[in-house]
């Protein structure tokens, strides 16, 4: 289970859920388990719930090791020697009529539901971090 997903193993989706751990000991012992019974035999062996970090999946280990160990220091080194700051940059776009992420709460049979303004707009922002903690933002776009 900690070497591969659900989805590897063709059984769902890319997270383990304790339904999808309950399924691969049933296909893989015969056992069938309750999901509460999963639950305190994970936790048993060390797994605890945790929200995932998201990592592409194009992303080269091996170069990213050799940037942080090399490449940037030497970037830093140079910019301290040119009296400069190295920053980080981002990019983020809203939309007025996107709902927010997430789930809610509500009766059984009725889905929650969300208002959003019927005025479609978008803005973009860029904003960076230097290595000390200076912001920088650029002025919103909108359209």
């Amino acid at each position: 289970m900690a070497d591969y997903t659900p989805e590897e193993l063709l059984i769902g989706v890319p997270l383990w859920t304790r339904a999808l751990v309950a399924e691969l000991v049933r296909m893989v012992t015969g056992v069938v388990m309750t999901e509460r019974g999963v639950g305190k035999w994970l936790r048993r062996h060390g797994f605890s719930p945790q929200r995932p970090d998201r990592r592409s999946h194009r992303q080269d280990q091996a170069k990213v090791s050799v940037w942080l160990t090399q490449e940037y220091p030497a970037t830093a080194a140079r910019a301290k020697a040119e009296n400069e700051v190295v920053a980080w940059v981002d990019q983020c776009g809203l939309r007025s009529d996107t709902a927010p992420p997430g789930t809610s709460w509500a009766p059984k049979g009725q889905t929650p539901i969300v208002r959003v303004s019927g005025r479609r707009c978008k803005v973009n922002i860029m904003s960076a971090i230097a290595s000390r903690g200076t912001l920088y933002f650029t002025e919103p776009f909108q359209r």
